[in-house]
């Protein structure tokens, strides 16, 4: 009998243990190691409509991430840069000109997802001040996780600020980006999140808005996103171009070189 009744409080001792971390939710974090290098293929459709015409712009980029220093208590330094660029008109013209050729994004990133330092530098030095502040979005993409565990059905926000300067005599234009994550389902070792868009910028005389939603899998073995899929509508409200529409379908996929 002593036999027996020690062994019933183990058996569930080990069954508490087992269901412990499903009971407790998962804890993401990025595991960025020196010497890591990603590759992003994205593909985009654009559909612009403005004054009854309608134009559709197809493109396709190549972006290559490279953990260039691990700098320490959860931070690495990450450089990127746009390797390729491919984008067709309404015509079926082609256009494979790379706008970014020579420039280097870089910034350090926390294991949470923070980021500070960020730069733009190299290839054209008016391509990199007028655009280099509105690529930090789409390049580091990345949002900062919550230091907690979630559970399906758990949201967390992301809010992005960057401002663009003036050229040529036009003024600066500033933009918030605010993304709401609400995790869907966790299986196989893939956590998937749907996620709502909102934007505002306004500058330059012109105030503009924009709402979209996608879904995203993060692969939490290689800690790190590996696909996303989005929906955005943008509206000039105010100013020059005011009532054009802009919709934009846009897939990444991320895979570890």
């Amino acid at each position: 009998m002593r036999t027996r009744t020690s062994l019933i409080p183990a058996a569930l001792l080990v069954t508490l243990l087992l269901s412990g971390p499903a009971l407790a939710g998962q804890r993401f974090v990025y595991r960025f190691q020196e010497g890591d290098t990603w590759k992003m293929s994205e593909r985009s459709e654009t559909t612009t409509e403005a004054m009854g015409t309608q134009m559709v712009q197809r493109a396709k980029r190549l972006t290559v991430y490279k953990v260039a220093r691990d700098l320490g208590k959860g931070w690495v330094r990450i450089a990127s840069q746009i390797v390729s660029q491919k984008n067709w008109d309404n015509d079926g013209q082609v256009n494979e000109m790379n706008s970014f050729a020579g420039m280097q994004f870089s910034a350090d990133v926390h294991q949470l997802g923070t980021l500070k330092g960020y730069k733009a530098t190299g290839g054209n030095p008016q391509m990199a001040q007028m655009l280099g502040p509105a690529m930090k979005p789409a390049i580091f993409f990345f949002p900062e996780f919550p230091e907690e565990a979630l559970e399906p059905g758990d949201e967390f926000d992301a809010v992005i600020r960057y401002e663009m300067p003036g050229m040529m005599g036009m003024g600066g234009m500033k933009s918030a980006i605010k993304l709401t994550y609400t995790l869907e389902d966790i299986s196989d070792g893939l956590a998937t999140f749907s996620i709502k868009q909102r934007m505002k910028m306004e500058g330059s005389g012109m105030d503009m808005k924009a709402g979209g939603k996608s879904e995203a899998v993060f692969d939490i073995g290689q800690g790190m996103w590996i696909e996303h899929e989005e929906l955005t509508k943008t509206v000039v409200e105010q100013g020059t171009g005011a009532g054009t529409i802009v919709l934009t379908r846009r897939k990444v996929t991320l895979e570890k070189k």
